[in-house]
């Protein structure tokens, strides 16, 4: 049993949740014990299984020890001490007449004790679900069929906690199965309790009302049930609210579409067998509570749209198989396929799987229906067709065409079956197509031996070649940037001829004629060329460089400038000056300017600048003990350290890399022939002992 008690002031509410089975509906009951000598006939029962027993049982209120909840004075019934002789147990039962529960009935009563008792009293409440029977037993302790507890006032028996004051309690029954019949008893039951022990005083008990549940309005769903099909499943679930827990579901008039059934849980469901409309009323019953509500309810079993294919049939001729399947959409199957109008081409006949085939043997136009039905359901559909069967020369076929361009080359027409017919149409001469003419439909037309003939048409698609709009360059200088195309739209093409590299144009070539060719994503392609005329501008020079030089080593002043009035540019040249400050290959342009307003004259050379060993930094060191003449040189250089001393000194030549080209000893004066070498500039370390002299050395 699961109890739920809420307590407000001077009133208990319970909700009791109890088992049985039962389908019969209680009666209210409202007793103020005014008069409790005619309880018995209204169906309470008293019975005191105190022990010992005392002198009292249940009896009229005592007014001198407290009046009633409401009414005369006296009109409540009570219990005390004295059910018991000494000390003991007492167990005094007052039992209300039998009625059937359900869940949602409601018990309420006033209780209480003296205001200020000096014993503590306890109150039961139990609950039979064996009918009729009053049975509780014959001992103090036992509690025969009211095995269902309620309601416990003051189980502890603890002083002062029975209310003093008249105190509403309410049970609301739930958790039944089904209704179920039996009795509510007041169990006065007090342990060491008696005319002489230390329990027990005086309780009186007041207005019980015992109100049944009422129904709610039951509703079932859905709104509608849906139509059927004879011969397919069909299945539907009806609920009904607003109640929980087990409903029963069933037909209470009318009669459900042959071949369904509805399930007690409320499933519709079943294979319908008969077309028609059907209206019945689904009563639910809820099992605990015997509330019922009904629904009525319309299903139509109905066939559903049947469609033959294919829309149309084609045509056949004479002396050739003939071969079409029929087929059906909507219709279940099996489907039986027929001819209930009209008459097939003579030697075709339809079988009932809807295959029609055969040879035609005679020509002519044949207009018939076909008729599929299901064997199941006895559901049809109907089409009506046209066959036009000709003289036998067989179905002339042409298959599609590749789309052209309007300026591809003339085109062979072939796809045309059997072999051996001809082509017609604009453009179309000895079976090869002009395309300049546009896209044309084509008929091939093919003749047996027997002189009959027929025909097939196909679109041959010519599409237009794309327009190419250009939009002149002009001159160039050579001097300048190569530069990419994009003077040709629409974009996407491809440009061509000399100076072009990956759409891009150099102005080193010459003036050139530059063709233009773009396809388009019909894979057609057109063309156009156009010029650019590159201007050579002033011839310009200027003084040779070194190749190599160290990082940071010495700048060199650039000269040679012609025509003279120019100006010298690169990323480390300022002032006509270049100083090898940045790694790498370092540009030096001599630019001079057009005085006609065309382009400028420029040269360029460039010097590669690299990290060179520390001792080659500094190599532009300069010493009067050692003489390098002449220098520049073109390549005779004489090296004098006789204004060192007359020892034997290490000559080293290091190129602008800092590599080691000629590693000599000499002594006074010495001539060497660097004409093998590069031009550039080249550094001299000359070795005595521990001092080192440097000097630079050009090569022209």
């Amino acid at each position: 049993m699961i109890y739920a008690f809420n307590h407000i002031y001077r009133c208990v509410v319970l909700l009791i949740l109890v088992g049985a089975a039962n389908t019969s509906y209680a009666q209210s009951i409202s007793e103020d014990f005014a008069n409790i000598s005619t309880l018995s006939t209204s169906g309470w029962v008293r019975t005191n299984n105190s022990s010992p027993t005392g002198t009292t049982g249940w009896f009229q209120g005592n007014t001198s020890v407290f009046t009633s909840q409401s009414g005369a004075s006296n009109a409540y019934i009570a219990a005390d001490e004295n059910n018991a002789t000494g000390s003991g147990t007492i167990s005094n039962w007052l039992i209300s007449p039998n009625r059937t529960f359900k869940n949602g009935d409601v018990i309420t009563f006033y209780t209480r004790t003296r205001a200020l008792t000096l014993k503590p009293d306890r109150l039961q409440v139990r609950m039979s679900t064996n009918g009729t029977s009053s049975n509780v037993g014959t001992t103090a302790s036992s509690v025969g069929d009211f095995t269902d507890l309620l309601l416990d006032i003051n189980s502890a028996q603890i002083l002062l906690v029975y209310p003093g004051a008249w105190t509403q309690y309410s049970i609301t029954i739930g958790g039944l199965t089904a209704p179920t019949s039996g009795r509510i008893a007041f169990r006065y039951y007090v342990t060491s309790g008696g005319s002489a022990a230390s329990n027990s005083d005086y309780i009186g008990i007041d207005e019980f009302e015992y109100t049944p549940y009422t129904c709610p309005t039951i509703t079932l769903s859905p709104a509608s049930l849906n139509n059927g099909t004879p011969g397919i499943a069909y299945s539907q679930a009806v609920s009904q609210s607003p109640l929980s827990g087990p409903t029963t579901f069933a037909v209470s008039s009318g009669s459900v579409p042959p071949g369904l059934t509805l399930s007690t849980s409320g499933t519709l469901s079943g294979t319908p067998t008969t077309l028609g409309t059907y209206t019945f009323t689904i009563r639910a019953t809820h099992t605990a509570t015997a509330c019922t509500g009904t629904k009525s309810y319309t299903v139509n079993i109905s066939c559903p749209v049947i469609t033959i294919n294919p829309a149309t049939l084609p045509d056949g001729s004479t002396g050739n198989a003939y071969s079409q399947t029929i087929t059906q959409s909507g219709g279940t199957a099996p489907v039986n396929f027929t001819i209930p109008t009209g008459s097939l081409p003579p030697g075709l006949s339809l079988s009932a799987s809807g295959l029609l085939s055969g040879t035609p043997t005679a020509g002519g136009s044949y207009s018939f229906s076909i008729k599929a039905t299901s064997t199941v359901t006895g559901c049809s559909g109907m089409r009506a067709y046209t066959i036009d069967i000709d003289c036998g020369a067989g179905l002339a076929a042409l298959a599609d065409f590749t789309p052209l361009c309007a300026n591809s080359a003339p085109y062979t027409l072939t796809g045309g079956t059997p072999a051996g017919g001809t082509y017609s149409g604009t453009g179309v001469s000895n079976g090869i197509f002009n395309p300049s003419v546009g896209t044309q439909i084509i008929t091939y037309t093919y003749q047996d031996a027997l002189g009959c003939s027929s025909t097939a048409t196909a679109t041959l698609t010519v599409n237009d070649t794309p327009n190419i709009t250009i939009t002149q360059i002009g001159t160039v200088c050579r001097a300048g940037a190569a530069f990419t195309l994009t003077n040709a739209s629409p974009a996407g093409g491809i440009y061509s001829g000399a100076g072009v590299s990956n759409n891009m144009f150099s102005p080193i070539a010459d003036n050139q004629t530059i063709l233009y060719t773009y396809t388009d994503s019909k894979g057609c392609t057109s063309s156009e060329d156009f010029d650019i005329i590159v201007d050579d501008g002033p011839t310009v020079s200027f003084d040779e460089l070194p190749a190599l030089m160290c990082l940071n080593s010495f700048s060199l002043s650039l000269t040679g400038g012609n025509p003279a009035g120019g100006r010298f540019a690169g990323r480390s040249v300022k002032n006509s000056v270049f100083t090898p400050d940045s790694l790498g290959m370092n540009p030096v342009t001599y630019i001079y300017p057009s005085t006609t307003g065309g382009c400028d004259g420029t040269y360029t050379q460039y010097v590669e600048v690299i990290q060179c060993p520390l001792d080659v930094v500094h190599l532009n060191t300069e010493s009067n003990s050692v003489i390098c003449y002449p220098t520049p040189s073109t390549g005779i250089v004489t090296i004098d350290i006789a204004g060192i001393e007359t020892e034997t000194a290490a000559v080293i030549l290091y190129d602008m890399r800092g590599v080691t080209i000629m590693n000599m000893y000499q002594s006074h004066s010495a001539t060497y022939n660097l004409t093998a070498y590069p031009k550039g500039v080249y550094h001299l370390k000359v070795v005595i002992g521990s001092r080192q002299y440097f000097k630079k050395i050009i090569l022209l």
